[in-house]
This record gives C-alpha cells, sequence and structure tokens, in this order.
C-alpha cells in the first residue's frame, strides 16, 4: 500500500517504535491496523522532507538530518553561510509548507 501512495521500502522500514514511522507503528499495535488517512499522510510528509533534504544537499554541499518527528525535520548545514541566506534560497525554490522546518548553519 505504501508503494502505491507514492512511498517507498525505506518508508515501510521505518514503521517501527524509534522510526520515522513510530505513530503508525503505535497505531498498529494499539488498533491492530493503520488508518489508510495516517499511512497517506506519512507518505506524504516523508516525501515532502526527502524533496527539502535534496534540495539542500544539491544547494548547500553537506548536510545532516539533526531531527525528524512527523511533520518536524530539523538540518544542519555546514557550509558557513548566514541564516538569512538559506531562507533566502527557500523563499525562492521550495514551495513546501507542509512540514515544520528548523535549520542550523555552521555560523550558529
Amino acid at each position: 500500500m505504501i508503494k502505491t501512495l507514492g512511498g517507498n521500502r525505506q518508508m515501510f522500514q521505518e514503521i517501527k517504535p524509534d522510526g520515522h514511522g513510530s505513530a503508525l507503528n503505535l497505531s498498529l499495535k494499539n488498533d491492530g491496523f493503520i488508518p489508510l488517512k495516517l499511512l497517506a499522510e506519512y507518505v506524504f510528509i516523508e516525501n515532502k522532507g526527502d524533496m527539502i533534504k535534496h534540495f539542500l544537499m544539491d544547494t548547500f554541499g553537506m548536510i545532516t538530518l539533526i531531527e525528524h518527528f512527523q511533520a518536524f525535520f530539523s538540518f544542519k548545514i555546514f557550509e558557513n553561510i548566514k541564516l538569512s541566506q538559506v531562507f533566502g534560497k527557500f523563499e525562492s525554490n521550495v514551495r513546501t509548507p507542509i512540514v515544520k522546518l528548523c535549520i542550523f548553519t555552521h555560523r550558529d
């Protein structure tokens, strides 16, 4: 079902207590199933997060994902760049207001 919704094997493997899909794992444990709406939302958010990650890598080079829980993503950019420049790049290139984003730069 994940593949049908636009997901991949890695997303499926993250449905575990300490994975990115921990909320889905909890639903499966408590209810015995995962509601389709919750699964679709998970795939959508993970895809948006991957888009942001690839955008950051392509634009700034070396980055790392510091934290990710549901729609919250926290990245560190290792390039010596002002945070205002990072958000300037986002404003002109990225149209994804669905996720909550936290970015740290090497200067922070």
